[in-house]
């Protein structure tokens, strides 16, 4: 398989930086949801760099989790998955 970090390069070098980034803590955790990419990767859009990460050829799943947060409402969460080690 190619090296997807070699495929990352952006015009916007923040976007190649948040999606080497993730894909380092994917390797590390496995999983990730968007909060955690937000969190711990500085990326606000995770939907759009796991979409750069895919087109990369990264192998990612999207599993989406129900519950309910403090106020009662339901809400759905993506939690994205890295499914081959690379």
């Amino acid at each position: 398989m190619t090296q997807p970090e070699l495929l990352f390069e952006r015009e916007d070098p923040q976007v190649s930086n948040q999606c080497r980034r993730i894909l380092a803590e994917l390797r590390r955790r496995g999983r990730m949801t968007g909060v955690e990419i937000w969190q711990l990767c500085g990326a606000w859009n995770a939907k759009g760099r796991v979409f750069d990460l895919r087109q990369a050829g990264v192998d990612i799943e999207t599993k989406w989790t129900k519950g309910v947060n403090r106020f009662g409402e339901p809400f759905r969460c993506a939690d994205y998955v890295l499914k081959e080690a690379i």
